[in-house]
């Protein structure tokens, strides 16, 4: 990767670990009764646009998430072909990953214009045959799935070690590390949720995906604000493991 895309990388996961950051802090805020809500990534964007200097932030915020979407189509290009299965697996998952952050740069650049529209809960009302709605809704499902169980084992197999190309120190590494496993699996588990609530939906004839907010809205039901809070603080844990990862990552930039 030259100079130039690296930089616009790194640019990119800074971006991605501040959305991590607001949407943990603001759901760690209302779980402990502190303000805040739970939250999603459009969420976290509304509340850039709310502060002083919003159009600004948005803006920077806007190119940030574009840079992020870049960096995982350049992947898509760039995936190693040391194992193919793997490598096409990996290019499906870049894909995906640019969408997503390409359709949340989008949105930024909306609120810039004053213009909030758009809802996910009925992504799939083009679709008009409802077989075909369902299937697609257990496909995603399972993709959520896959993409938290692979996190879970990222994180306890500390494969997310590979991400980081220095060494911090070995006490600021030590913290460091406890912190990245801690955000990964709380990221994990929400994206396993996530899954279980569109899949469930996908039965129940429901269009609609299983979004953060639903995913801590089911936390919080089953099993407390505590847990609810721990998983968001969590969240905040990934945002900073990306914000070192954005510095100290190699220059492959898995």
């Amino acid at each position: 990767m030259s100079e130039k895309r690296e930089k616009v990388a790194r640019f990119g996961i800074i971006s991605k670990g501040i959305v991590y950051s607001i949407v943990g802090i603001l759901t760690a805020m209302s779980a402990f009764n502190l303000g805040g809500g739970q939250s999603g990534s459009r969420d976290a964007l509304s509340f850039l646009a709310e502060q002083s200097y919003g159009k600004v932030l948005l803006f920077i915020m806007g190119l940030g998430l574009l840079s992020y979407a870049f960096f995982r189509f350049y992947q898509v290009g760039n995936a190693s072909e040391e194992d193919s299965k793997k490598s096409a697996i990996k290019k499906v998952g870049y894909a995906i990953s640019g969408i997503i952050y390409l359709g949340l740069s989008v949105y930024s650049f909306t609120l810039l214009s004053g213009n909030s529209s758009g809802n996910s809960s009925d992504f799939l009302n083009f679709i008009h045959n409802e077989t075909t709605k369902t299937m697609v809704l257990f496909l995603i499902a399972l993709g959520l799935l896959a993409k938290g169980i692979y996190e879970l084992y990222r994180a306890y197999s500390k494969k997310y070690k590979e991400d980081i190309g220095a060494t911090l120190g070995t006490n600021a590494e030590g913290v460091f590390l406890k912190w990245a496993r801690f955000g990964i699996t709380s990221r994990a588990l929400v994206f396993i949720i996530m899954g279980f609530l569109t899949g469930r939906g996908a039965l129940k004839n429901d269009s609609s995906l299983g979004s953060k907010t639903d995913a801590f809205s089911f936390i919080k039901q089953e099993f407390g604000a505590t847990v609810l809070g721990l998983i968001a603080i969590g969240l905040v844990g990934y945002g900073v493991f990306l914000f070192i990862k954005s510095k100290y990552a190699k220059v492959a930039l898995k």
